[in-house]
C-alpha cells in the first residue's frame, strides 16, 4: 500500500468491509471484519500478536492491499486479549488457536492464506499443521514460536513458584512498561501447543520475515527454521536493522503475501 494514499480511499475500503460476530456458547463472541473481494478465491486472514488487535498498522495495510488486488481478506480479534485492558487472566494459547480454527471453519470451504504476526505466527503454524488442506499459504512476521515456554517458562524459579501459588501475576511489558496479568495455567496449556522445529512439515508455501534487531522474539528462531526448511516452497528474510514490529518494512511484508498468493 502506498503510504501517501488519499485518506478518502482508505475510508472507502474500510467501509467496504462487512462486520460479523461469531457467537460461541459461554464464550465472548468473535469480532471480525471481512472484505468480500473475489468470492471464489482464497481468503487472506491476518492473525494478530499477543496483546494486540485487528486494528494494528500491519492489519490495516494488508486489508488495503487486498482491496487494491480485488482479494478477499479477513481480520479478527482474539477474544481473550484484544478487547482493551491488561487483565489477561483467561488467556490460553489453546483458546486462541481454537478461535483461529473457528474462523477457518467459518470461511469453509474456501482456502485461507494466513499472515501471522509474532504470537499470531505461532498460531498460524499450528493451524497449518492441523488443517493442511485448508491453508494455501503462510507469511510469518517475527514468529513467536513456543514463546510462552521460552519466555515465561524461563523466569527465575522463585518467581514461577510465587506465580503458581498466587495463580495470577502481573508482568511488565518490555517495550511499553505497562503491566498485564496472566494466569499460571498458561504454562501447562502452552506445552500442549509446542511446535518441534526439527520435525515441522508443511504442505503450503511459507515466507518468514524477521528483524535483525528484534528485541522481543529472538531472530535465531527464524534462522533455525532456515536450517531445516519445513516446506518445499520456503524462504526466510532477515531484515537488516529491522525491529520486532517491522512496521517500517511493510513493502517487504506485502511482497511476501503477493509471492505466495495462489494463482
Amino acid at each position: 500500500m502506498d503510504a501517501n494514499q488519499p485518506l478518502n480511499v482508505l475510508r472507502m475500503t474500510r467501509t467496504a468491509e462487512q462486520r460479523h460476530l461469531i457467537n460461541r456458547p459461554q464464550r465472548i463472541p468473535l469480532e471480525l471484519c471481512l472484505l468480500p473481494g473475489d468470492e471464489e478465491g482464497p481468503v487472506g486472514v491476518f492473525v494478530h500478536g499477543f496483546r494486540s488487535s485487528m486494528e494494528g498498522e500491519k492489519s490495516i495495510a494488508l486489508v488495503e492491499m487486498a482491496a487494491e488486488r480485488g482479494r478477499s481478506w479477513l481480520r479478527f480479534n482474539m477474544a481473550d486479549h484484544s478487547h482493551g485492558g491488561n487483565d489477561l487472566g483467561t488467556f490460553r494459547t489453546s483458546r486462541s488457536l481454537e478461535e483461529l480454527e473457528t474462523v477457518i471453519e467459518w470461511l469453509a470451504p474456501r482456502p485461507v492464506v494466513l499472515v501471522g504476526s509474532s504470537f499470531g505466527g505461532w498460531l498460524s503454524l499450528l493451524a497449518a499443521q492441523y488443517h493442511p488442506k485448508r491453508v494455501a499459504g503462510l507469511v510469518l512476521i517475527a514468529p513467536a514460536i513456543n514463546f510462552i515456554q521460552y519466555y515465561f517458562g524461563a523466569l527465575p524459579p522463585p518467581l514461577i513458584a510465587q506465580w503458581q501459588k498466587e495463580r495470577l501475576y502481573t508482568f511488565s511489558d518490555p517495550i511499553s512498561g505497562e503491566g498485564y496479568t496472566l494466569h499460571a495455567d498458561i504454562l501447562q496449556d502452552a506445552n500442549r501447543c509446542t511446535i518441534d522445529l526439527d520435525t515441522l512439515s508443511l504442505e503450503a508455501p511459507l515466507r518468514v520475515l524477521h528483524g535483525e534487531l528484534d528485541e522481543v522474539v529472538p531472530v535465531e528462531i527464524s534462522r533455525h527454521l532456515e536450517e531445516r526448511p519445513p516446506s518445499t516452497d520456503f524462504k526466510v528474510e532477515v531484515i537488516p536493522g529491522g525491529d520486532h514490529r517491522l512496521n517500517q518494512h511493510m513493502d517487504r511484508i506485502l511482497h511476501a503475501v503477493d509471492e505466495i498468493w495462489p494463482h
